[in-house]
């Protein structure tokens, strides 16, 4: 189904691409994408018009598919004509309901958690962590820092080459910590739920991925889902898990602000995000024990899914790279205090902010709640906390 819309929306978008002398503009509705993953993809996919189109760009108007006032809001004149230069178009005026931008506010400090829930932590994350792409890049780095941690006894790698070099694999046991090494592709359900069905408690890190750069003009249903595919196949591991499991899914960034020539990759992560979201709460009446996060990390160094001159570019627009070794006491806080939703980035708010304003204007200001709550635009470092192995810097975010 959702390989489907994803195709259907790309002709759209491709159409959209071409330059139209007449024009055209596109506007996008949907309804309820912070609950609906595929509504989520799918306006993620739509607002990579806005980076790589931004003149055929006419928005993504997303109804809140929980608003007690649908019915005032339906029967509302909620579109109008505008006219910019030659070009008449439709664009949204007073409608309860509608999200025009999403903007940032400011999460509680993560030092802030306090040391009943970072032991609290240990137990949601033990005795079993399955961490899903856990034979490379993020997924490794994460799995080795999860040994480090002393919080859990067994370790489970799933990924595609089912391989960990022996020197890894020495070095995690060397923490008292077993490991199980598995080849298994995440978009074959089959396997995957077979994997899945272990009982022991535990977490699950959901760290499958690939990345990809095709712009909307070109890029083809088939590398649009191989890009998404990863992303998408978390929905059908979170209900084959067992309900005494945790579930943290490793999300991006490009799901809150785009990502240009990587629409696709955006909206991967906008599908993590909302299927969070759904999951937290059907939870909350089926399995109120059970935690489900999706972090929303900015780049992180040393995973090779980035490059060194990605890095620096990323940097000149205020968004640096995150240390591989703040993403384990990051997970670890933000699912020991059960919070989604949350972005962790290395942000210097005041370039980000000029940057991004003068591409989209001061409507699509992502940090002004952030500046009206007089935060200071330098990455303030906030300090290091006793957590045994988990003493590192974390930054504000």
């Amino acid at each position: 189904v959702v390989a489907a819309a994803i195709e259907l929306l790309l002709a759209i978008l491709r159409e959209a691409a071409i330059d139209d002398p007449a024009g055209s503009v596109y506007a996008f509705i949907t309804r309820g994408a912070r609950r609906r993953p595929t509504v989520a993809a799918l306006a993620a996919l739509a607002r990579g018009l806005q980076l790589e189109h931004p003149n055929s760009y006419g928005g993504v108007i997303d109804y809140d598919d929980e608003s007690r006032d649908q019915k005032e809001t339906q029967n509302m004149a909620s579109w109008r004509p505008k006219t910019l230069g030659e070009r008449q178009y439709c664009v949204s005026v007073d409608v309860k309901g509608v999200a025009r931008a999403a903007r940032l506010t400011r999460a509680p400090r993560l030092l802030d958690c306090s040391h009943a829930d970072l032991h609290k932590s240990s137990i949601l994350l033990g005795p079993r962590c399955r961490v899903i792409g856990g034979t490379n890049g993020v997924g490794l780095g994460l799995a080795r820092a999860v040994a480090a941690s002393k919080q859990v006894t067994s370790l489970v790698l799933i990924g595609r080459s089912g391989h960990v070099d022996v020197d890894t694999r020495r070095e995690i046991e060397s923490s008292g910590v077993s490991v199980d090494v598995i080849a298994a592709d995440v978009n074959d359900a089959a396997t995957t739920s077979t994997t899945l069905t272990d009982s022991t408690a535990g977490s699950i890190i959901w760290c499958a991925g690939t990345t990809g750069n095709e712009p909307l003009a070109t890029v083809n249903s088939a590398d649009c889902w191989k890009v998404m595919a990863p992303k998408v196949a978390a929905a059908n591991a979170i209900q084959s898990a067992s309900k005494n499991v945790n579930i943290v899914l490793i999300s991006s960034v490009s799901s809150v602000w785009g990502h240009k020539g990587a629409a696709h990759y955006a909206a991967g992560n906008a599908f993590l995000d909302a299927l969070a979201e759904r999951e937290r709460s059907h939870d909350q009446l089926s399995s109120p024990s059970r935690i489900i996060i999706s972090v929303r990390f900015g780049p992180i160094s040393g995973t090779r899914m980035i490059s060194t001159k990605d890095e620096l570019r990323l940097k000149r627009l205020g968004l640096g790279c995150i240390k591989p070794e703040c993403v384990f006491p990051v997970i670890a806080r933000l699912l020991a205090m059960s919070r989604t939703e949350v972005v962790v980035a290395d942000l210097h708010q005041g370039a980000f902010a000029s940057v991004h304003a003068a591409s989209f204007g001061k409507d699509w200001d992502l940090l002004a709640n952030l500046r009206e709550e007089q935060i200071n635009s330098e990455l303030v470092e906030v300090g290091t906390a006793d957590t045994n192995a988990m003493n590192v810097d974390i930054r504000d975010v």
